[in-house]
């Protein structure tokens, strides 16, 4: 008759609470060990590109967003209104390119590092900027430009875009 093949012992756990852990562990490596949390690393932005002074780097869209919901309903679309003209630099990561003839496109991307709010518009271009053909959904890089209007967007208008050497 074959023989069955040896069943691994279950290792015993301690039952007695461990001071350091703070509770009883229910697995061996527990009571020995103490697990290392990972700390996620922040992603390093890339430097602002050359030839943006005269550019606002000290507010960002999202800031700008959660200032105007933070203001009295009645006041809202004139404080918005008071952000159009600003000149900005802002480091964004693509949504997407679409063509609007002429040799035009409408560009969408977001904040880099943020959830996708606030989209931020702008168009552009093509023969300015070849590269966006190949360019994928999240692809970073810096956008300069003037806030033409804000409405749960950010619109920007006189747009140069900043691709990293």
């Amino acid at each position: 008759m074959p023989q069955r093949p040896e069943v691994p012992k279950v290792p015993e756990v301690s039952q007695t609470p461990n001071a350091e852990l703070g509770y009883f562990p229910t697995q061996p490596e527990l009571a020995t060990e103490r697990a290392t949390p990972t700390i996620p690393q922040p992603v390093q932005p890339q430097m602002p590109p050359a030839g943006i002074a005269g550019y606002n780097l000290t507010f960002t869209a999202r800031s700008i967003m959660r200032s105007i919901d933070e203001q009295p309903a009645r006041t809202r679309k004139d404080y918005a209104n008071s952000y159009i003209g600003k000149k900005v630099a802002w480091e964004v990561a693509l949504e997407s390119v679409e063509s609007s003839g002429g040799g035009k496109a409408k560009l969408s991307f977001y904040p880099k590092g943020t959830s996708k709010y606030p989209a931020i518009l702008c168009g552009v271009l093509l023969s300015d900027y070849p590269q966006l053909s190949q360019l994928g959904q999240g692809t970073t890089f810096w956008v300069t430009g003037e806030i033409a209007n804000i409405y749960r967007v950010v619109t920007l208008k006189f747009v140069t875009l900043h691709f990293p050497s």
